[in-house]
């Protein structure tokens, strides 16, 4: 069994501690529910200043040159920054449109052709023959859309059939863009309940 490509390595990395981290959180919210409070949570942020937000935004950009999924950090940036959710709206979409970018234009960098041909070999070849039809841009917005789906997948279908990067970005934010505002909305629903 080969070890994987860096991405593949970092991906796996960054997914298992994922879950870790949210397993201890959970432990934590059980047994000091105080720490969760929107008053408790805020002076914390404030307290670390300016490179937390900074963090965030490096983490957002970057998140995609290792295929980790932009959910966990999209919801990270809501319940780290309740009040400033326009912002994390807009550095989580900048995030997608990083990661589509270097998918349609450098499948190959990184070894990203290879782990997506091995890792969604049948959903790239059905991505392949619905994007050969007159409606691709409509496939794109949809499997964007679907948040059980990789978009990444669809957007290095997208580079080697050579759909117009213009059209493949623009449907990849129609899809996208609503799926960042309700998750989004989504923690800070959460946020108001546990607070």
């Amino acid at each position: 069994m080969t070890a994987g490509t860096l991405p593949e390595r970092v991906g796996r990395i960054v997914n298992y501690l994922w879950v870790f981290a949210v397993v201890v959180v959970f432990i934590l919210w059980l047994r000091e529910p105080d720490l969760f409070a929107r008053e408790s949570i805020a002076a914390r942020i404030e307290s670390w200043g300016p490179w937390m937000f900074a963090g965030f935004i490096g983490i957002s950009l970057a998140r995609g040159f290792f295929l980790v999924p932009s959910t966990p950090v999209i919801l990270a940036g809501g319940v780290l920054f309740p009040e400033s959710l326009p912002v994390v709206f807009v550095i989580s979409v900048a995030g997608i449109v990083v990661s589509a970018t270097a998918i349609y234009y450098l499948p190959g960098l990184g070894g990203y052709d290879n782990l997506l041909e091995r890792r969604y070999p049948h959903q790239i070849a059905r991505m392949k023959r619905l994007l050969a039809t007159p409606h691709a841009f409509w496939v794109v917005a949809g499997w964007s859309f679907f948040p059980l789906v990789p978009t990444d997948v669809i957007c290095y279908a997208a580079g080697l059939l050579g759909m117009s990067y213009r059209r493949m970005v623009v449907a990849v934010l129609l899809g996208e863009m609503p799926l960042v505002l309700t998750y989004l909305l989504l923690t800070q629903a959460a946020l108001t309940l546990l607070g």
